[in-house]
């Protein structure tokens, strides 16, 4: 789906994540797709349940309004989806305004101290 019809059906976007939308539409591209990857894995997870994270907006939009466990997973996996589609898009160098390092380096080791106080 293009970025820009993304950006013009999102209403509820305000602030950064508006301006993001506008500026940065690579990024709204990932973001989509890991959106896409979260309701597929919904939707195989739930497959053999009654709802079965069905993506028809009609039903999908009742259960994100409910304070549900389904909901709670809905938002989980999508965010899951999201991190993993810009994630990849990072590392693969598809996104140039992403910071990773070609090197990867290890966070020192705590002190005997603090590993064993409580």
């Amino acid at each position: 789906m293009d970025p820009n019809s993304i950006c013009r059906k999102t209403k509820r976007l305000a602030g950064k994540q508006a301006e993001l939308c506008q500026t940065e539409p690579e990024i709204v591209q990932e973001v989509a797709k890991g959106a896409r990857l979260g309701v597929r894995e919904c939707q195989y997870q739930f497959r053999f349940r009654r709802w079965n994270c069905t993506s028809h907006s009609k039903y999908f939009g009742k259960i994100l309004q409910q304070d549900i466990r389904e909901t709670a997973f809905v938002y989980a996996i999508t965010a899951a989806g999201v991190s993993h589609a810009v994630t990849q898009a990072c590392s693969m160098g598809d996104l140039l305004q992403c910071g990773c390092e070609a090197t990867r380096s290890r966070a020192p080791p705590l002190p005997p101290a603090i590993i064993g106080s409580e």
